[in-house]
């Protein structure tokens, strides 16, 4: 069962994909068929490097089965970014070395 998106994550994750394109990246919502726990967005930068970024309500931690798919992932040398609030896109912006 998925719980609703309270208003500040919707607000959150468009901020996200705002500011991505705005900066020349592509902003894709991760949708899965038979695996809900990917996280929400691929993040995929000019020059061809990606990271993806989950949105959560305000001081939610990932579901466990969640956490396994980010661990997975990192295993991979893939970037995950776990946020709660648009004020944390900037630091995961600037880890991955994008000025906006």
């Amino acid at each position: 069962m998925t719980a609703t998106k309270s208003k500040l994550e919707i607000e959150t994750e468009r901020e996200l994909c705002r500011r991505a394109r705005r900066i020349s990246c592509i902003c894709i919502k991760m949708q899965t068929k038979n695996d809900r726990n990917w996280p929400d967005r691929l993040i995929i930068k000019p020059n061809r490097e990606c990271f993806m970024v989950e949105v959560k309500r305000l001081g939610l931690q990932p579901r466990p089965a969640q956490h396994a798919k980010h661990k997975e992932l990192r295993a991979m040398c893939q970037h995950i970014y776990v946020i709660d609030r648009p004020e944390q896109i900037a630091l995961v912006f600037g880890e991955e070395g994008l000025n906006e």
